[in-house]
């Protein structure tokens, strides 16, 4: 990968910012720290495993805030044609 299009990956302002940050690491000796080996394929598996749940809670969640918006329309309505408070007010006491 060239360092115009690394610099465009990730959104930098041009080329000579990634030549700079190779040159700092490569006098540390670090420049191999910086890419990582070759996934095993237990290490895929997991990847693979853990994007599914991902995906899967990303889901969850998406139903949750489906439900609540649901729930608190039914609130509403309720409140609006039977003029009744449903909800807890701030500041009551109980």
């Amino acid at each position: 990968m060239s360092y115009a299009q690394i610099s465009d990956k990730y959104g930098l302002p041009n080329k000579d910012m990634v030549k700079w940050w190779v040159r700092c690491y490569r006098k540390k000796g670090d420049i191999v720290g910086l890419i990582s080996p070759p996934m095993t394929e237990k290490e895929k598996r997991e990847n693979a495993a853990l994007r599914k749940r991902i995906a899967e809670l990303e889901k969850q969640s998406g139903e949750q805030d489906l439900k609540i918006l649901l729930l608190e329309t039914m609130i509403d309505i309720a409140e609006e044609e039977l003029e009744v408070d449903i909800r807890k007010k701030p500041g009551t006491r109980q």
